[in-house]
């Protein structure tokens, strides 16, 4: 092969590696949780079965490895076994029969006779809901322990995505009593919200923006008035300078409890749409 055709090549495959074809998904999961590094929407039922089964042999490969005593590795893999085994084995069909799920935390997550399905899994004090509509991935909630306040739960989502673009307050008048926060990119919508009325649980959800936004008209909310975008907002720098970060979400939260920082010269601008 000619100089002339190797350095077309090259051309050809850096300008692949570095485009948006090849981006990471600004909202990916994986970004404050490596073990769903891959994890994608809109695959099937059956790829999200593999790919969390997978996940779980990853889980204790490591453990396996470092292991010296026969029994120990036994058990693990026993263990391992055991868990692929029952991974995306706990499958809810929402048909129209009425059960606990309608009054539980995950109200308004789902309708019935849609053809939505849901995988709930547990792991430790952690509980995975993976949903469905005819056979594909679109939704992925974590519902976590409350272990810390909810502006600190912001916070700390707000080191990996930068701030967030909606906060929603019971009181809106004050801005006081946040319960909820949504992060958006062009096709991920990211919501943590405050359920400690229903359980005590912070409710984290991922979701494929374009099918969310056509399901959601069936979709029924509670309480809270949002207060929409936050000109704060604007003046928060990359989720890489995360003290900046958390002092400008501090604020939206908390206004008044602290004067304002100037804020650094690299600002955040609203992204523009792609025509």
């Amino acid at each position: 092969m000619s100089y002339f055709y190797k350095g077309i090549v090259f051309n050809i495959v850096f300008f692949l590696l570095n485009s948006s074809v090849f981006a990471q998904e600004r909202l990916d999961p994986s970004l404050s949780m490596e073990s769903f590094k891959g994890f994608k929407f809109n695959i099937t039922f059956d790829e999200t079965v593999i790919f969390l089964k997978e996940r779980v042999k990853a889980k204790y490969q490591p453990l396996i490895q470092a292991a010296r005593d026969t029994r120990e590795i036994d058990a693990l893999r026993k263990a391992m076994d055991s868990e692929v085994e029952s991974t995306g084995t706990g499958v809810v069909k929402f048909e129209g029969q009425k059960s606990g799920w309608d009054i539980s935390m995950l109200k308004g997550e789902f309708a019935h006779n849609t053809g939505e399905t849901m995988i709930v899994m547990k792991e430790g004090d952690k509980q995975y809901f993976l949903f469905f509509i005819k056979d594909k991935f679109y939704k992925f909630i974590i519902a976590d322990p409350v272990e810390a306040a909810f502006p600190d739960e912001v916070m700390g989502l707000s080191k990996f995505y930068g701030p967030p673009d909606e906060i929603t307050f019971f009181d809106p008048e004050t801005m006081r009593k946040p319960f909820k926060a949504v992060w958006e990119s062009e096709n991920v919508q990211l919501m943590i919200e405050d359920k400690k009325e229903i359980s005590n649980f912070f409710l984290k959800k991922w979701s494929d923006r374009e099918t969310e936004k056509t399901l959601e008209a069936s979709r029924t909310g509670t309480g809270g008035v949002s207060t929409g975008l936050n000109p704060l907002i604007l003046e928060a720098t990359t989720p890489e300078q995360a003290d900046d970060v958390s002092d400008v979400v501090d604020e939206i939260i908390n206004p008044g409890a602290k004067k304002q920082q100037a804020p650094a010269t690299q600002k955040k601008k609203p992204p523009k749409k792609k025509k």
